[in-house]
């Protein structure tokens, strides 16, 4: 049964990374290269990010009169990349003295506006031939004791290009930002933006031109250490964790569910028959009643298809990330990976919903499924309504236009909503067999006794997150950092083990707390387990 269902997230991998890689362009000595000037952002926060000319007040002679982009994929424009054509003119093979290109004076505003940029520490990319060059800064400042609008603020005026090639292909670039001038607060000023160029020949194969972004990205000894510390350090509360568990359930359920099988002998019958004022206590007790169905039930199977949707969907991106190169071999097709392997795993959610709803004698497949589809969609079309709102206050490149929110619209609705009908349709069809509980379930409900402190709900919800939050803590600071920051998460395998740690101490965490609840007399155990295993997040 395993083996059908693995073949959802390798299928959905073939599906999703199809051509990734990008024909190299050759060049002729004296062909002209286009730089390309990327988002200008603070390096705090990659978030905040503006377009080139927006983002600080250049002089008038370096904007161009008409704006000429570089053509964009989908997961590009969701990143807010916004490649725009400068005024750097390159040519293959050919060296270029340090020259000007633009420069006109700064008004006092202008100049204070540079510096504010400076101090927050902004940095631009550049782009030739498809190949990047990240984080250039825009200058300098001298931290002093002295208030924040009086220190020595320094722009670069120079940018100097290094490019490497082996025959007619580019296969590395770098460049140099020099020629420091200083802007005073309140004080007019004359800028102008030179360049110049310098190659080098290179033995480097163009296949191995990514090469360099690759190890970019890999970690130093010591923080592989301390990434693979954390990983033994969860693996052996997981161990301990199951042992836990096994002791309780080795020497208590076993013996329980040896005195309802129908495999007693008459010895053992009769000796239950003697101790059954002394041993019907705990989950003994709600034996009969701890296989009713929860209330909401279209709610609670349209939340357990989601979370199934979910994990199908970090196995797809984990298996993208480790088998494939998405990320250097082209801008923002991880972004786009993303996007359609979400619409995809709407099927997964669907079949799953369906099939427990139908299991539960539900009546109503159509609200399971719209409110499956709700749950999946609503909250993602929420929050990035919100932040693209902000992002169009600040003018920030995050901020999608028509076409790109209607394109996203159409790839999550177009695929998404005809998955999730298509899945409950499979799930009802599975379904069909019905729900097969080991015990008869009791008509009447049995009354719930006050529960203890430490059985609450919340109670449960806060300490079942601890210890899985605790095993991914060191990973999930890495992940926000890769997210957040300009790190590329490059971990995979620690990933996925890491990934199967949690899934293994959230599951044996919540048998724990649901054989806890069910000894305190509590049968309605449904709703619980999901928000144990739900508070890791």
């Amino acid at each position: 049964m395993w083996q059908r269902w693995m073949l959802i997230p390798s299928l959905m991998v073939l599906c999703v990374s199809i051509a990734t890689g990008m024909g190299l362009t050759k060049y002729n000595s004296g062909d002209e290269m286009i730089i390309w000037a990327n988002k200008m952002v603070p390096y705090s926060n990659p978030s905040e990010s503006y377009q080139f000319f927006d983002a600080v007040p250049w002089p008038r002679e370096c904007v161009p009169e008409r704006m000429e982009y570089h053509s964009m994929q989908l997961g590009e424009l969701l990143q807010g990349d916004r490649l725009v054509k400068t005024g750097f003119s390159v040519k293959f093979r050919r060296d270029q003295q340090k020259t000007k290109i633009c420069g006109g004076v700064l008004t006092p505003e202008d100049v204070n506006a540079f510096r504010l940029a400076v101090t927050n520490n902004y940095h631009y990319d550049l782009m030739i031939d498809e190949l990047a060059i990240e984080l250039v800064p825009l200058g300098r400042d001298l931290v002093e004791a002295a208030p924040e609008l009086m220190n020595q603020v320094f722009v670069y005026s120079t940018l100097h290009f290094a490019l490497k090639y082996n025959e007619n292909h580019v296969v590395e670039v770098d460049v140099i930002a020099e020629d420091e001038v200083e802007f005073v607060h309140g004080r007019q000023k004359e800028f102008s933006l030179s360049y110049s160029v310098t190659w080098y020949e290179s033995d480097k194969p163009t296949e191995h031109r990514l090469n360099r972004y690759i190890e970019r990205d890999r970690l130093k000894a010591n923080e592989l250490r301390t990434h693979w510390l954390s990983v033994i350090n969860a693996a052996a509360a997981a161990v301990l964790l199951f042992m836990l568990l096994l002791s309780i359930f080795g020497r208590t359920v076993n013996r329980d569910f040896a005195r309802y099988s129908a495999s007693v002998d008459v010895e053992d019958l009769e000796h239950d028959e003697l101790m059954v004022e002394e041993d019907e206590r705990g989950w003994r007790i709600v034996k009969s009643d701890v296989f009713r169905f929860p209330q909401y039930k279209e709610l609670f199977c349209a939340v357990v298809g989601t979370g199934a949707q979910v994990l199908v969907l970090l196995i797809v991106l984990v298996l993208l990330a480790t088998t494939s190169n998405l990320y250097h071999t082209r801008r923002g097709s991880f972004n786009t990976a993303l996007l359609v392997t979400f619409a995809l795993t709407n099927l997964v959610a669907g079949y799953t919903s369906a099939k427990l709803y139908t299991q539960m004698d539900g009546r109503n497949l159509a609200l399971n499924t719209i409110s499956c589809l709700t749950i999946s969609l609503g909250p993602i079309y929420g929050v990035w309504t919100v932040l693209d709102v902000i992002a169009k206050i600040y003018g920030s490149t995050m901020a999608l236009s028509f076409w790109v929110m209607a394109s996203v619209i159409s790839i999550t609705g177009l695929i998404a909503i005809p998955a999730t009908f298509f899945g409950a349709v499979l799930g009802r069809r599975s379904g069909k067999s019905g729900f097969n509980a080991p015990i008869r379930t009791a008509k009447a409900r049995r009354e719930i006794p006050k529960p203890p402190v430490h059985l609450r709900w919340e109670v449960q919800m806060v300490l079942a997150g601890l210890l899985p939050f605790g095993a991914v803590l060191v990973e999930l600071a890495y992940v926000f950092a890769s997210v957040w920051g300009h790190k590329t998460f490059s971990l995979h395998g620690i990933g996925v083990i890491v990934i199967i740690i949690v899934l293994a101490v959230t599951e044996l965490v919540c048998a724990v707390f649901t054989y806890y609840q069910l000894c305190a007399e509590d049968h309605e155990w449904w709703w619980n387990s999901i928000c144990n295993g739900g508070s890791t997040g």
